[in-house]
């Protein structure tokens, strides 16, 4: 491609709002191990360990490219879903079918992290459900590169941090960003006011639990790992930043790494996250177990009745609701197991549940909408009758208006 015609494709992408693959592929992931590698391996073993990968995550000096590919291997290594051998090599990074193969259209990295129910979920570096794959070091590169270059670099894109492109990350941290779109559905403002900027860069994050975390600025390669908002700015990955650091500086000190995102990646409960972005205890309504014991619906009244009472108090009090789905569940099409997400309203007239998805998906039901066939959903927001809700969800979980203790341990939810 010549300077003249690339020149005028990206003048095109400008105008059209995306960055096409063929220039985010300046340079193939292979190029990037190839030539980078040696600076990579500090300790001249001949193999990339874990904490040289941590160092490269947090280096503000790898940038771009060489941002990405580090991206692509460390999400490989975390999800464990992939094949890998024991020791990284550049000749084993720089083999594997398909890396050096230039893109075609734009990278769409379907390897989903989906990693969590509602009330704890479990770390995804355990044993896998299903046989190990080969890796795909080159989608993911692609995609950080994507991300990586698209991304702006203000705090806050606009006035009013909304939902329209918030897209959970790889991170697989459900039980954090579906409570951070609560927060930002309840009170846009209220998000803005956690984050400051600090004088020489980074930021000064202030959560409701009464907790202050100060974070050094997004390196590329946290920002391609994270979750990201479109064009409204960096604020969310800010925020799993400053939550990452603080659940790593809870551990013991060898159980700490540089990489403080790692910490938010291990699994989770939204029952912390909720009283760690306000500050209040919560309560937690089993449903789905409770459901599938009533035998009719005269059974079953009991708990649509306790339900509507526990998230009709809590929405119109503007408290944060949250619902999880478990990893053997039976789901309607559309909907993720192990999954947590935000409940933003209810509508008493019409007996319906609001819901977001964090993964921000679009999903249209070949059939009528309902449990067997899925629910309408565009940018992570769907709706669905209280008395399917029931029946889909492991149990709901309400802020309420009791306050935690300042720095107090969480003590989990108080359940009905």
């Amino acid at each position: 491609m010549t300077f003249r015609t690339r020149a005028l494709v990206a003048c095109l992408a400008f105008v059209a709002g995306f960055v096409p693959a063929a220039i985010a592929d300046d340079r193939t992931f292979v190029d990037v191990v190839g030539t980078r590698f040696e600076q990579w391996d500090t300790d001249k073993n001949g193999e990339l360990s874990p904490a040289e990968l941590d160092s490269l995550t947090t280096d503000p000096k790898i940038t771009g490219e060489e941002a990405a590919a580090v991206a692509s291997i460390k999400l490989t290594i975390r999800s464990g879903k992939y094949e890998l051998p024991k020791a990284l090599t550049r000749e084993y990074l720089t083999t594997q079918k398909d890396n050096a193969r230039p893109a075609q259209s734009t990278p769409v990295d379907t390897d989903r992290e989906d990693d969590g129910d509602l009330l704890r979920t479990s770390p995804i570096n355990g044993a896998p459900e299903a046989p190990l794959k080969a890796p795909q070091f080159r989608s993911k590169y692609l995609s950080a590169v994507k991300k990586i270059k698209s991304t702006p670099r203000e705090l806050f894109g606009d006035e009013t941090p909304d939902l329209d492109q918030a897209h959970q990350g790889p991170l697989g941290d459900c039980f954090f960003v579906s409570i951070v779109g609560a927060c930002v559905e309840r009170d846009s403002q209220s998000v803005k006011k956690m984050i400051t900027p600090k004088e020489g860069g980074g930021y000064s994050v202030a959560f409701g639990n009464g907790k202050v975390q100060e974070v050094s600025p997004l390196t590329d390669v946290e920002l391609a790992i994270s979750s990201r908002v479109g064009n409204e700015g960096l604020w969310i990955c800010v925020l799993e930043k400053a939550f990452g650091q603080m659940r790593m500086e809870s551990k013991p000190e060898a159980q700490r790494t540089e990489q403080s995102i790692d910490a938010i990646s291990k699994g989770g409960s939204v029952s912390t996250s909720i009283k760690t972005l306000t500050g209040h205890d919560v309560d937690s309504v089993t449903m789905r177990a409770k459901a599938e014991k009533a035998a009719d619906a005269q059974a079953l009244e009991p708990l649509l009745a306790q339900v509507r009472k526990t998230l009709k108090g809590a929405l119109d009090a503007k408290r944060l609701a949250a619902a999880g789905t478990g990893s053997t569940d039976k789901l309607p099409p559309g909907m993720s197991p192990k999954h947590a997400y935000a409940v933003l309203a209810y509508d008493e007239a019409t007996d319906v549940v609001k819901i977001w998805n964090p993964h921000g998906n679009n999903f249209k039901p070949k059939g009528d909408a309902g449990i067997q066939n899925g629910y309408p959903t565009k940018a992570g927001r769907f709706e669905m009758p209280l008395v399917e809700f029931v029946k889909i969800f492991r149990a709901t979980t309400v802020e309420t208006d009791r306050p935690i203790p300042v720095g107090g341990k969480s003590r989990g939810p108080r359940r009905q």
